[in-house]
């Protein structure tokens, strides 16, 4: 085995990990994170595999673009803690069902 064929596989094993991580983490910043790593690590496979294009927009769009995208969103979006939004769903829920039966 040469040093691209070496090189390819642990590039394909980052992938997968960062796949899994990607898909099952909780918390959305770590998953986005390792989305970059997927995205970076696929770059990698596109440039030894003689797509340097591909590689290049994998890298800029799925690893830069996309990525700070997602992070942003996640980090401008408000978080509740279990429950809460439930609760504030319930209250609404119960004022509109005095609504209907006053109007009845």
């Amino acid at each position: 085995m040469d040093a691209n064929s070496i090189i390819l596989i642990i590039l394909l094993c980052v992938v997968v990990i960062a796949a899994v991580f990607a898909i099952e983490l909780r918390d959305l910043i770590y998953a986005a994170i390792s989305l970059a790593i997927l995205s970076i690590a696929l770059a990698g496979v596109f440039w030894i595999l003689n797509a340097p294009w591909v590689a290049l927009f994998q890298l800029m769009i799925y690893g830069g673009a996309v990525t700070v995208l997602l992070i942003s969103t996640v980090a401008l979006t408000e978080r509740f803690e279990s429950g809460e939004p439930v609760e504030d769903l319930d209250k609404l829920f119960e004022a509109e069902d005095t609504k209907e039966e006053s109007t009845s």
